[in-house]
């Protein structure tokens, strides 16, 4: 059962992360090139870890773009798989 409510919650931000990655390229698409310039952003993902003893890490995406100078969206490993959804700390940066 465990194993079914981790795999629930991966997929479930998984999707989140990337519905709200979807949207800000949209913005950044969609953005007048006349006024934000050429090239829109688009979100590059990278794993990562902690250097700490009790570990951790998880998935970021990072978008530099025209519209959006800086925008970031990361998913800690507690939430996709590492622990139970009530318990999940999702971090949106903007």
């Amino acid at each position: 059962m465990q194993n079914i409510k981790k795999t629930k919650s991966t997929v479930w931000f998984k999707e989140l992360r990337d519905t709200i990655c979807t949207e800000f390229e949209r913005l950044e698409n969609e953005a007048p090139a006349d006024l934000y310039g050429d090239t829109p952003g688009k979100f590059i993902y990278e794993d990562w870890l902690r250097n700490e003893k009790n570990g951790g890490g998880g998935t970021g995406g990072m978008l530099r773009g025209r519209l959006f100078e800086k925008c970031g969206v990361h998913i800690p490993e507690e939430c996709s798989g590492g622990g139970f959804l009530k318990n999940a700390e999702f971090i949106f940066q903007l």
